[in-house]
């Protein structure tokens, strides 16, 4: 057979916590980064939930070799830490047929990589693209309802008068007492 028994163990164990880690760590970027600055930006939540599918493919060429390091250190420490390298040694086994699983993982990742950034993360921007031209009524009418927000918030920081809050002051400016300034008095 091709492939030993042992190989198909250490490639099984590789992709088990590559799946697995490349789910969380581009579930925390995609979560922390980009649907945070996505909502800053105005967008809402409908709008962040259409473009998630499409941002997933610009955060992998970024999480892909960090999964796939991290998989191969967490595998192949595994295997030293419970001595399996010494008794593979021990039964005879060269090394490099234990090595092989994880330069099966990295050529094909870098490959997967080199797919992404030639062929799919160019066609999701520029689904994203028509999504947003489809949606500049609604972006714009959020931004504009931002702008409005603020703009509310400044003019009622900027009210003379100390009690009122409100974004509309109706006391007059006559009525809002003043400061007296202090006379100088000469020796």
């Amino acid at each position: 057979m091709f492939v030993s028994i042992l190989q198909r163990m250490i490639l099984w164990e590789l992709v088990k916590v590559f799946f697995l880690s490349l789910l969380a760590i581009t579930g925390i970027l995609l979560m922390a980064g980009i649907v945070a600055e996505a909502s800053q930006q105005g967008l809402g939540p409908m709008q962040v939930l259409e473009i998630i599918p499409l941002l997933i493919p610009s955060t992998l060429p970024y999480t892909l070799p960090a999964t796939t390091l991290f998989a191969t250190c967490v595998v192949y420490g595994r295997l030293a830490a419970d001595n399996e390298v010494l008794a593979i040694k021990a039964a005879g086994v060269n090394i490099m047929k234990v090595l092989w699983p994880g330069v099966l993982l990295g050529v094909v990742m870098s490959c997967a990589t080199m797919g992404l950034y030639y062929r799919i993360i160019p066609y999701t921007h520029h689904l994203m693209r028509t999504l947003f031209l489809n949606d500049v009524k609604e972006v714009m009418y959020s931004l504009l309802k931002k702008e409005r927000a603020s703009a509310t918030r400044a003019s009622t920081s900027s009210c003379p008068c100390a009690t009122c809050r409100a974004a509309n002051c109706s006391t007059p400016p006559s009525s809002i007492a003043t400061r007296p300034t202090p006379t100088s008095t000469t020796s």
